[in-house]
């Protein structure tokens, strides 16, 4: 089959407008849709590991915030690499171990061979085995893209430039997210109910409402504040110190009129 209408960009241009093509249509994979920068990090990073801009789209993913490549793409790259000598995948029903070897000529001429395995041990030890998804649903196929991540890394750390399998990076934990300062409050606990009377029997004593106490409020909390309700314990606990320290000021005051 001819490749004479194989898309090919020739420049930055050209590349950020095939990225916004793909990005707006059906064929991109949820995560790239409606997303042209995306897609063109995608391209590049899949150019430097021999695949077509279509096959970047559909073979890279992100996830944890970390580039990776999907097992049958990772495959493909390396049954297509011209110094591959051989290549076989088994498992290996007595220890329940899948093997992945890969045999490459080297610049010498030599033959070198590489071998990944992951066993039901391995896996039990990583905390994968009867973990719900597809280690429940398919574990000898998630075992073998183990074998397969580890092999293709050895044999062919040159050309896959640090990148790992997808199906490998799914089972990392998460990176700790980070979370914006305006999200923090609801994740803090609510005010007490004890926080809450506190504050309205210094209010009474002072003869004052809340409203009065608005604006302290958010320049306290950097936000909007429109009840107590609004506020966290933490938020309510400064609250209540500050009104104390100037209650006890005032009456200190007071007393030495």
């Amino acid at each position: 089959m001819s490749n004479s209408m194989m898309l090919a960009p020739q420049s930055f241009d050209q590349a950020m407008q095939f990225a916004a093509a793909i990005a707006s249509s059906q064929f991109a994979p949820a995560t790239y849709r409606n997303k042209p920068d995306d897609v063109f990090i995608a391209m590049q990073m899949g150019a430097e590991l021999g695949f077509q801009p279509m096959q970047s789209v559909q073979g890279i993913a992100v996830i944890n915030g970390r580039p990776s490549v999907w097992g049958d793409a990772l495959r493909a790259l390396i049954l297509s690499a011209p110094d591959l000598a051989g290549f076989e995948e088994t498992y290996d029903e007595t220890t329940q171990t899948a093997h992945c070897r890969i045999s490459r000529k080297l610049q010498t001429g030599a033959i070198a061979t590489f071998n990944g395995s992951f066993s039901v041990t391995d896996a039990t030890t990583a905390g994968l085995w009867g973990k719900n998804g597809p280690w429940k649903s398919y574990p000898k196929r998630m075992q073998q893209w183990r074998a397969l991540g580890f092999c293709a890394r050895d044999a062919y750390a040159d050309r896959l430039k640090g990148i790992q399998l997808a199906e490998e990076v799914q089972d990392y934990e998460p990176i700790e997210k980070v979370i914006p300062q305006q999200e923090q409050h609801a994740i803090a606990s609510k005010i007490t109910e004890e926080q809450s009377n506190r504050i309205n029997e210094i209010l009474i004593s002072v003869d004052s409402t809340f409203d009065e106490l608005m604006t302290y409020c958010e320049k306290l909390t950097g936000r909007k504040v429109e009840s107590q309700s609004d506020l966290n314990s933490e938020e309510a606990g400064k609250l209540i110190s500050s009104m104390e320290r100037k209650l006890k000021n005032k009456e200190a005051a007071n007393a030495q009129q």
